[in-house]
């Protein structure tokens, strides 16, 4: 059930931050790495919405956890 709420919350950050991303930007400004290596902060703020919904999908379907065994596993 906790995975499954994970994913609930992702998803609606996900639908907010698509929403709002000019009171977003706005609030944030313009971000110079945002300008130079994605076209602009909105595409930025798109960019870090869909991060998190798929970071939250991953840990929602049990992926994460076998990504982090793999990678990160051997220095725990």
């Amino acid at each position: 059930m906790n995975r499954f709420l994970v994913l609930i919350v992702g998803f609606v950050i996900f639908v907010l931050m698509l929403k709002y991303r000019g009171q977003i930007f706005n609030w944030t400004g313009s971000i110079s790495f945002g300008e130079k290596y994605f076209g602009g902060t909105g595409n930025l703020i798109v960019a870090v919405a869909i991060f998190i919904f798929v970071f939250c999908l991953m840990y929602a379907v049990g992926s994460l956890d076998a990504v982090f065994n793999s990678t990160l596993g051997k220095f725990f």
